[in-house]
């Protein structure tokens, strides 16, 4: 038997078929009628699929399609019990690159390998996907040598992510619930990573940092409304600050105040916007569109510290106070 171009819709009704195949052999499931005529059983000597399309299903509709094509061979299937039946898909995904411009992505060098198994080894009711990305960029952020770990199970979909980045490590993780309305959540976290490489992807012309740190940001949204987004960094050596934000202020001083109170507001502000530190630690929390960030940093001319508090007013953008000192 061979098929050709199959669909293998994954979400609820996938795993459910699955629990209900083992109940039915365990004898906790209702009895079916019995078929007529001799019962023979029968085999299937060579199984094999291929051009196969993964389809991500939420609410037991097909959703999103992914762009990687799995095959599997198998031998001598027995159909007498639905529970001894092994069928093992193997994706074997070829090394190829996918861009999507759209979005702003583009992965390179994508390889990897999908099982799933029925039954499930060892009561796992899941499917495990990993791919190997020899270079991945999605915007200005950019990580080489990644793996992505994917699970499926009846309720979810879990990752694992790693790779280099920014001259340093990254892992992070997370979870999606396969209800189109439920939670998800992710982490990600950086070691040794290049402060400087990584505050020129988010936003240069604001503020700059560098050295090297380790770092860390968590998320946790349901659909797509994000209901907390914190993370932390700690420096781990000398470094820079810049507020680049700074310069548009010095420029925009009014031109009728006296020379005097220009040249002392523009050092003072001078004097802020650049600062060479020893040590450096920065944490933020946000709870919708409101939070607070905070940075402190130390070094041989004394210490900078600034918090920033973002209220949301119903109804109207999001307001920003910043101190210093």
């Amino acid at each position: 038997m061979e098929i050709i171009n199959p669909i293998l819709n994954v979400g609820e009704v996938l795993f459910w078929y699955i629990d209900r195949v083992q109940a039915r052999d365990a004898g906790t499931a209702p009895a079916e009628s019995a078929a007529t005529g001799d019962h023979r059983s029968w085999t299937i000597k060579r199984f094999d699929v291929s051009s196969g399309q993964l389809v991500l299903a939420f609410d037991g509709r097909p959703k999103l399609p992914l762009p990687l094509p799995f095959e599997t061979h198998a031998h001598d299937l027995n159909f007498e019990k639905l529970s001894e039946l092994r069928l093992t898909l193997d994706l074997v995904v070829p090394e190829q690159d996918y861009i999507y411009p759209d979005y702003g992505l583009t992965l390179r060098g994508v390889s990897g390998h999908l099982q799933f198994s029925l039954p499930p080894d060892k009561g796992a009711n899941n499917l495990v996907h990993t791919l190997k990305v020899a270079d991945a960029r999605w915007k200005d952020y950019r990580a080489r040598e990644l793996f992505v770990d994917v699970t499926f199970d009846e309720k979810a979909i879990h990752g694992n992510i790693g790779g280099k980045a920014y001259r340093g490590y990254l892992r992070g993780a997370f979870d999606f619930g396969l209800d189109a309305g439920s939670s998800w959540n992710g982490w990600v976290s950086g070691s040794r990573v290049d402060l400087k490489q990584l505050t020129d992807a988010f936003s240069p012309e604001k503020l700059s940092l560098s050295g090297p740190a380790d770092f860390s940001m968590n998320v946790v949204a349901r659909a797509k409304e994000i209901d907390r987004f914190d993370g932390d960094f700690r420096g781990l050596g000398r470094g820079e600050m810049h507020i680049g934000k700074l310069n548009e202020i010095i420029r925009e001083l009014p031109p009728e105040w006296e020379p005097l109170k220009r040249a002392a507001t523009r050092i003072g502000l001078e004097t802020l916007r650049d600062f060479s530190y020893d040590t450096g630690r920065a944490d933020f929390r946000f709870t919708g569109r409101a939070g607070r960030a905070s940075l402190d940093l130390r070094g041989p001319r004394g210490s900078r510290h600034l918090e920033a508090q973002v209220y949301d007013a119903a109804g109207q953008p999001p307001a920003v106070q910043v101190t210093a000192r």
